[in-house]
């Protein structure tokens, strides 16, 4: 909708709206939803799909349908009444947009036993758009969560209803509590844990084995196992610490914990820790025996960090495609049992050195990314990248320049996709293992001391 359209139905609409939901009837007893965002448990529509994207979930329509999307962001801690809640949203608003509210603020109490403010406003951008958004807040304690029904056109009095319909079957998983106690165990304490275990290995774990170590946490808990209440304390206070960073150094914090985490995970004997063991080696297969053995993560790992360096080299943005990556792995398990054990471990190392220079290198101080740069253009398999980026550069220009008549300077953020070239490269095991060979000791060993000084390791006991 332009800013010059008139407004008054999708205001109607909306007016509607704050009545269909503070008038919902009281939901009666039911099974409680069975997806969750933080700690919003929500039933998903069927007409609808989740997304997680960066900040917020996002529920949206299937297929073309010109209708609104619901956006659950991440809970956070307040003081101040929901009502409250609504009016800071908008602040947060219109850092990014015109923002105008569009009707009156509204607030009651959900059957949940949770209080709900409702308001909506018209978002404006710069290109002259205008959208509605109906903010939700809902609040229990000091825990609150926002939901946004996003439209850009007038919604039909049947969406305002199923609009109305899922916020009355939204439940807050941290009022939902499993086991009574010192502390209670709430839904949330559990499917969080589980979450945080599920990303500490880096594998996804199915519904059977999420109710394993949901039983397994509530029996604990009913037996009042002190050593369970701990660790399910210690897991939510690290998320809770993990989720101020920025995603590259969460990332971080994953690798550079992950072989300490597996290491100890071997040494238990209970059944959660062997189900996540038995989760993680399924995930990690070794695709080459060995001293360290050498996984397919660790072999991708180190292919794109060298076409990151390489592309920091040549003034390019390059990732290599998953045949690229497919062949750089084949190679790698050939010539694994001939490389020098200390270039083996390296390898074994890569997803944690390239965890660590995605981290730092935008806090790196120029010399200093010079400096690695500088290192990293010693080894001949950045000198092969690097040379076929040229080539790409060069027949792209050739390319453009035929079909316009005109010559094509190449642009220095490109992305650039070499893989085919690169394949004729890594043709041969051989050149694979010689690449490796030729001076990758002492540039691992160099950028592993840059990346100590660059900044703290990132840990979280």
């Amino acid at each position: 909708m332009r800013a010059d359209d008139s407004r008054p139905s999708v205001t109607m609409c909306m007016f509607v709206a704050l009545a269909c939901l503070s008038a919902v009837p009281g939901a009666k007893a039911q099974q409680l939803p069975s997806s969750r965002s933080g700690i919003v448990l929500f039933t998903l529509p069927t007409d609808r799909q989740r997304v997680d994207e960066m900040g917020y979930t996002a529920l949206k329509p299937l297929g073309f349908s010109d209708t609104y999307e619901i956006r659950i962001r991440p809970p956070f801690e307040t003081w101040g009444t929901a009502a409250d809640a609504v009016e800071m949203h908008a602040r947060w608003m219109a850092t990014a947009f015109r923002v105008q509210p569009a009707s009156m603020p509204a607030s009651f109490r959900h059957a949940g036993g949770f209080d709900v403010a409702l308001r909506t406003f018209f978002l404006g951008s710069a290109d002259g758009r205008v959208a509605s958004v109906l903010v939700g807040v809902l609040k229990s304690g000091t825990r609150a969560a926002v939901i946004e029904f996003v439209a850009a056109n007038a919604q039909s009095p049947q969406a305002i209803q199923q609009m109305a319909a899922f916020i009355d079957g939204c439940r807050l998983a941290h009022t939902q509590v499993l086991v009574s106690g010192k502390p209670p165990l709430t839904v949330y304490d559990v499917e969080e844990t589980i979450d945080m275990l599920q990303w500490m290995i880096d594998a996804p774990l199915n519904g059977a084995q999420r109710e394993v170590i949901r039983s397994s946490i509530v029996d604990d808990w009913r037996k009042k196992n002190a050593e369970t209440i701990a660790n399910v304390g210690r897991v939510l206070e690290f998320r809770n610490q993990l989720v101020k960073l920025p995603a590259a150094q969460q990332n971080l914090v994953r690798r550079q914990n992950e072989v300490e985490l597996i290491g100890a995970l071997r040494t238990e004997k209970d059944s959660v820790s062997t189900l996540l063991l038995g989760v993680y080696d399924s995930a990690h297969p070794p695709i080459a025996a060995g001293a360290p053995a050498l996984t397919r993560q660790q072999a991708d790992a180190a292919l794109e960090l060298f076409y990151f360096m390489a592309g920091q080299l040549e003034g390019v943005q390059a990732a290599p495609n998953d045949a690229a990556k497919m062949m750089w792995a084949g190679n790698l398990v050939r010539a694994w049992a001939t490389l020098p054990a200390e270039t083996r471990k390296a390898i074994a190392a890569m997803p944690v050195t390239w965890a660590l220079t995605l981290a730092v290198w935008t806090d790196m101080t120029p010399a200093v990314r010079e400096q690695v740069k500088a290192t990293y253009a010693q080894m001949d398999v950045v000198r092969a990248l690097r040379s076929d980026f040229v080539s790409a550069r060069q027949q792209a220009a050739s390319a453009l320049s035929a079909s316009s008549r005109q010559p094509a300077a190449p642009q220095a953020d490109a992305a650039i996709d070499v893989s085919a070239q690169m394949a004729k490269t890594n043709a041969s095991y051989a050149a694979t293992a010689s690449m490796l060979n030729s001076g990758y000791n002492s540039t691992i060993n160099q950028m592993a001391a840059i990346g100590n000084m660059s900044g703290p390791r990132y840990k979280v006991r």
